[in-house]
């Protein structure tokens, strides 16, 4: 029996501010520079930059123009889990670093947006980078010990994605239709809510202080819940560590969780578990699916669709 089809999307979700991650500078050292014949591929493994998985190609080819061969590069933006969707618009721009710093090669890319997607075949980047006599010779200063280093600097500018948790800002200062109970402490207000249960906040406490850091059936969602209200990233991280080893929380409910709270390991592994479409058709008629957003109803629909096209010879 062959393996179930990925499940491809199309929808998007609102544009996501970055924040601290929208810069990163990925480094690739080209070793044994005087071995590469022309015509190879020097492919590198996947680094992260700006939340996102880059694929980085170095070669060295005759661009057939009587010029000699060039040193060339193209990146790609890779989808990783089946779960995201995503377009990110950046600048990237390709360098050879020169050991005279005011001598490095700096050429930006005319492509700046990737999607989920992209892979290999849709591999963008700068043939000619720079010609291969140059960073060879010695005296150019780009070659040491054999051995010639490209870095590409990714600079996001804004991304459309499913996958990354909105940054949550809440002032205690100011009243707010939020804010039932007010707070004084040595003169000052806290503008804070009451409206959260006393079993359960002790739930999360005992995980921010280290006291009890197991996660039940019937502490996970309240815990979700509140770490989501406070932005504690690491709680919410903790109990979705605790989803995805366990099995007491049914399938349609932990998509209703990933869904919820951005969730993206645990959306992962739900939708790599939808491998029939009886198992989508159950989801389907569940009474949490009803609760699932717009984009994620359109993504069981079209893993639904895959699923039966696959069974047709």
């Amino acid at each position: 029996m062959s393996a179930p089809p990925p499940a491809k999307r199309k929808c998007m979700a609102p544009i996501i501010d970055m924040n601290d991650y929208d810069e990163g500078t990925l480094k690739y050292t080209l070793s044994d520079v005087s071995k590469i014949a022309t015509g190879t591929d020097k492919y590198f493994p996947i680094q992260y930059a700006g939340l996102f998985p880059w694929s980085v190609v170095i070669d060295r080819s005759d661009r057939g123009e009587g010029e000699g061969d060039w040193l060339g590069a193209f990146i790609c933006c890779e989808n990783q889990k089946a779960s995201n969707i995503w377009l990110c618009d950046c600048t990237i721009t390709f360098m050879i670093v020169n050991q005279d710093p005011t001598k490095t090669i700096r050429k930006e890319l005319s492509k700046g947006r990737y999607s989920h997607e992209d892979n290999e075949e849709l591999l963008t980047g700068i043939p000619k980078l720079e010609q291969w006599r140059v960073i060879s010779d010695p005296a150019k200063g780009f070659i040491k010990d054999d051995a010639v280093t490209v870095e590409v600097l990714i600079k996001v500018k804004s991304v459309l994605a499913n996958g990354f948790r909105d940054k949550i800002s809440y002032d205690f200062f100011t009243p707010s239709e939020k804010a039932d109970v007010v707070l004084s402490v040595e003169g000052k207000d806290f503008y804070v809510s009451k409206q959260v249960r006393i079993r359960e906040f002790e739930s999360l406490l005992r995980i921010v202080y280290r006291i009890d850091i197991a996660t039940t059936n019937l502490t996970v969602e309240p815990i979700l819940r509140l770490a989501d209200m406070y932005d504690m990233k690491s709680v919410i991280d903790e109990a979705e560590r605790t989803l995805l080893t366990t099995d007491w929380t049914a399938l349609e409910r932990k998509l209703l969780l990933a869904n919820q709270y951005r969730l993206r390991n645990l959306l992962d592994q739900c939708i790599t578990e939808l491998s029939s479409c009886a198992k989508i058709h159950a989801i389907m008629k569940s009474q949490d699916y009803l609760r699932y957003s717009a984009d994620l109803k359109v993504n069981l629909l079209e893993r639904f669709t895959d699923l039966c096209m696959c069974k047709v010879p």
